[in-house]
Formats: structure tokens, sequence, C-alpha cells
């Protein structure tokens, strides 16, 4: 008896009418749902779309491209059909409903929209038509990013090429609430994510009214871009202080201000070399089993000034070359520098270590330090320094160039009058961002709430 009931409590029994396939992946993937409404197959409100075009090579054809993690559908390119290899494509339909072969088990499906009608996909996309009449696209849409639905979708195959077809896609469950109340939950939903993207907005807009207060306040003329002069151009030798090709292709564009104008050079106390004059670099193998603190150029959110991680370390981890960044020392990324990516160590964290791809320094008592901090993210920083980064595919400036950038140095009430007032702003910009996740956040909690129930 006792052997009968392990046997049991391992043997799984299916009925033959439920069964519509006989492949392991449908005899194991049946995922527990529960649910405040019925459950229903995909079958019963999605159908297949096969019908497929021929590209023409002389016409112009949008392309899609499925987001994973449920994001959503959008725009792959615009090519012409001769560029186009497989001549059979499918066209996508607006509100269809659009599953990788390949992605979707990390999420990669979602809804046509708009303005996605007659793009074109190949056999390695499943295209389906909803009934509308039974299921609202948006309530799909949304019970894709749930994790009850997720976890149904489990790809079969190798590693890189785990795949599923287009009936595991209609064996999939979903709950299926009324058309009325779908419609009901979906503009709850969206009531949230609406409010989330206006918080979005708002805080956009107060970094430009930072940027805005910032030229206006140091009384600052806005860049014009220099034109390359055409021709044979002569060079004084008495105007000559640099030979490198950046310079003699272009000097840096004047900025003109009500201040007094300094360079970076006249303000910047130590660069790469600790208070004591020694050197910041530090080959991190030769301390392979130290803890270190490391930032890299991921590390840092662009534009905003802001360390997304400090990621904990043992030297050995480290193969490239590093430098120590002591309290109170900038960073700014030389690499790709349109991205402003600078950071000020206010941490009180022992061995900080970041990549090459920073320069590290510190600023004199002349300067505030919080309004370096915002000089570094403005944009008449970044109008000197495109001027010699344009056209490079992997675009660095150097020391000197770091050194020539221009800014206006208003007396020290002023500098810290205005640190204060973009702190402020800051702290609103902040704030909001905070606000818009938790209101993400909660319209998809708020609808897995309403629609599922914890088993």
């Amino acid at each position: 008896m006792k052997n009968s009931i392990e046997i049991d409590s391992y043997l799984k029994f299916t009925s033959f009418k439920r069964l519509k396939f006989w492949d392991y992946y449908t005899l194991s993937n049946k995922s527990k749902i529960n649910s405040n409404y019925p459950l229903v197959e995909l079958s019963e409100v999605l159908t297949q779309r096969k019908d497929s075009i021929i590209i023409d090579d002389t016409k112009s054809y949008k392309r899609c491209r499925v987001k994973v993690r449920g994001q959503g559908i959008v725009l792959r390119d615009e090519v012409l059909g001769k560029e186009i290899k497989t001549k059979k494509q499918f066209l996508c339909k607006e509100k269809d409903f659009l599953v990788a072969e390949i992605d979707a088990k990390v999420g990669g499906y979602g809804i046509v929209p708009k303005e996605l009608v007659n793009a074109i996909v190949s056999s390695h996309y499943f295209l389906f038509e909803i009934d509308k009449n039974k299921l609202n696209p948006e309530f799909l849409s949304i019970i894709t990013k749930c994790g009850a639905f997720s976890k149904q979708v489990k790809a079969t195959g190798s590693t890189n090429y785990a795949a599923i077809r287009p009936y595991h896609v209609l064996e999939y469950l979903i709950p299926l609430p009324s058309i009325e109340k779908q419609d009901k939950i979906v503009a709850l939903y969206n009531r949230r994510i609406n409010l989330a993207v206006e918080q979005k907005k708002n805080s956009i807009q107060l970094e430009k009214d930072i940027e805005d207060y910032l030229l206006r306040v140091l009384k600052i003329e806005k860049l014009k871009k220099k034109e390359n002069a055409k021709g044979l151009q002569l060079i004084s030798f008495k105007e000559v202080s640099r030979w490198d090709s950046l310079f003699l292709m272009g000097s840096m564009p004047k900025l003109k201000s009500g201040f007094p104008i300094k360079k970076f050079t006249s303000v910047i106390s130590s660069f790469n070399k600790g208070n004591n004059d020694e050197s910041l670099r530090i080959n991190s193998r030769d301390f392979s089993n130290d803890d270190f603190k490391y930032i890299g150029m991921e590390h840092i959110e662009k534009e905003t000034g802001r360390l997304l991680e400090l990621k904990a370390v043992k030297g050995k981890e480290i193969k490239s070359q590093t430098l120590r960044v002591p309290k109170g020392y900038f960073l700014f990324g030389k690499l790709r520098p349109y991205l402003n990516k600078y950071w000020i160590n206010h941490t009180e964290i022992e061995n900080i270590i970041c990549s090459s791809e920073f320069f590290v320094f510190d600023i004199n008592d002349s300067v505030n330090k919080l309004f370096f901090k915002y000089i570094l993210s403005s944009s008449f920083i970044q109008s000197q320094i495109s001027e010699k980064t344009s056209g490079a595919r992997m675009p660095r400036i150097n020391e000197e160039i770091f050194f020539n950038l221009q800014f206006p140095l208003p007396n020290k009430q002023l500098q810290e009058e205005i640190s204060q007032y973009i702190t402020n702003l800051k702290n609103q910009i902040k704030e909001l961002i905070t606000k818009a996740k938790e209101n993400k956040n909660r319209a998809l909690l708020e609808f897995e709430q309403e629609v599922f129930r914890p088993l």
C-alpha cells in the first residue's frame, strides 16, 4: 500500500479528450493559473494568420522588431525589397498579436501598433488575429507582462535556438472576463500608466528648465556651430599653442558670458593624482585578493550623474588599468563623452576604483563643487566637446581638450545660489521619477490582483 501511494504521487494522468498535441512540451507545460475569472486557451480567441506576400525588389518595406520582456513591437528599419533575402514575408495588421519564435522565452511578444500596419515579418515570427468580440487586445498585452503568463512560455531545443511553435501559443491559458469587464480593467490600468507618463514628462521638463536657468543666470550666449572652412587655410605661428590635428582642424568654439570665462585647467588642482601628488593609477591585479568597489562606464547613468551601481569586486577580477577615486574627487567619462557621464564621490567608502576610461580629478577652492558638477552636465560644455569628437565611431576626448573646456565663473555667493536652486529642482526630478516608477509598478500589481488569485 505504501509503495502504491508513493507511485501515485509521481504519476500524472491526463484525459485523452483534452490532448490536442502529443509532444513533451504540451504534456509537461500546463502552468498552474488561479484566477477570479474563467480560464481559456488562446486558441479560443486567436487565429493564426498564414497569408503571405512576395517581396518586390523595387518597393520599400518597414520591418518589425519585438522587444523582450513584453515591451511591445517597434520599427526595426525600412529597406528596399532587393535588400531582403527571404522573399516570402508576412504583413502585420493593426492589433495583431505578434510572437517571436526564439525570443518568446524572454517575453518576445506584443500587439502590433497602428504605425506598423503593413510592416513585414519573416517566418521566424507568428502572427495571430484577435477575436475582438471576446478579447480586448490591450488586455492581452497587459496579461503578457504578468508572471503567471510568462511561466507558460517554455521553449524547446538547443540553448541558443530554443524556440516555440504556433500551436504552443494557442495552448497558453489566460483569464477571460467579459469584454465589458476587460475594458474597465484596462481603463484603470491606463489611468495609472498615464499618471506615470505625465510624471516622467514633468521630470524631463524640469531638466530643460535647469538648462534654461543656467544659461540665463550665467548670461551665456548660445554657441554657434562652427562652419568648416573650405580650401587652404593659413595659420599664424604666434596663434598656435598646440600642434595636434584636432586643434589645427578647428579651434574650440568661443564661449561668451556676462561673467569671466575660465578654462578647466585654471581650476583643476589634481588630475589623476592624489592630494600628495601620488598617481591614482593602480593595477588592481597586483592586489588580487583585496576588496574594491568598482565603477565602470556602465555604472553611471548618462546625463544625470547618478551612480547606478558600486560593484564589489576582488582585485583579480578587473583585468584592465584602473584609478583610485578619493573622496571629493570627480569622474568624467572620456569615452563617448556625448553620454555625459560624470560623478562626484561624496561617500565615505574606501577603496573605490574606476575604469581608466574616466578622468579622475579635484578642483581648487575658487569653485563650489556642486556648481562645477552642474557645469559638467551643461549643454555649453557638450557643445564644446562635440566640436572635437563628431564623426568618430568610438570618440574619446584627450586631456588637452578637457583642460581647455571653457565655463563662466561668477563669485562664490552666486555659485552657491545657483547650486542650491538646481539641487532643489534635481530633488523634484528625483521624486517625480520615483513616483512614475511606483505608479508603473502599481498599475501592473493592481491588474494582477484583479485578474489572478494567489495559488
